[in-house]
C-alpha cells in the first residue's frame, strides 16, 4: 500500500469496501471467517469526523492509518496479530464481538477458538479484496459496478 496512490478522501475506501461486502455477503466460497475480518476492517476505516486524536491533518493522517492498517492485514501474521489484539481487548463469553465471530463453546459455535477462526480466513482473497478496494478508492467514491467486476476479483 505504501507506494500505492492513496484513496481520494477519507471516506472512498470505506465506501468502495461497504458495498464490496455487501455483494459478496452470500458467495458460499468466501468464508464466513474472512467475512467478518472484512467487517471488521471496515469497522475500523469509518471516516469518523471527530479525529480529533489526529493532530495535524486529520483526513491525511487518516487516510496513513488505513493504509497502515491495510498494509498490515494484507499479511498472514498481520491479520492474526490485528483478530488476537482485536479479541484480547473485546472478549467476553457474553460479549457482541465474541457472538459476531461465531467463536465459543462448538455444540453452539463455529469456532472453538480464535485459532481455529483465523485459519478460515482465506488470507490471499482477503488481501486481493483489500487491494482492489484500495486501488479503486484513488480514483473514485463509486462502487463496483458488475458482478463481472466482483467475480474477477474473487477467482
Amino acid at each position: 500500500m505504501n507506494n500505492s496512490p492513496k484513496p481520494i478522501s477519507n471516506k472512498a475506501f470505506y465506501l468502495i469496501l461497504e458495498d464490496f461486502i455487501k455483494q459478496i455477503e452470500y458467495i458460499e466460497e468466501v468464508s464466513f471467517a474472512t467475512m467478518q475480518m472484512l467487517g471488521l476492517i471496515l469497522c475500523d476505516c469509518f471516516p469518523d469526523d471527530d479525529n480529533c486524536w489526529l493532530e495535524e491533518d486529520p483526513e491525511e493522517e487518516f487516510i496513513y492509518e488505513m493504509a497502515c492498517l491495510i498494509n498490515d492485514c494484507s499479511q498472514k501474521h498481520g491479520i492474526k496479530n490485528y483478530a488476537e489484539n482485536l479479541f484480547e481487548t473485546f472478549f467476553d463469553q457474553h460479549d457482541h464481538f465474541n457472538k459476531a465471530l461465531d467463536i465459543g463453546d462448538p455444540h453452539y459455535h463455529r469456532y472453538k477458538d480464535l485459532k481455529e477462526f483465523i485459519k478460515d480466513v482465506n488470507h490471499k482473497l482477503l488481501d486481493k479484496i483489500l487491494k482492489n478496494c484500495w486501488e479503486r478508492s484513488s480514483t473514485t467514491e463509486e462502487k463496483f459496478f458488475s458482478r463481472e467486476e466482483i467475480f474477477n476479483i474473487l477467482f
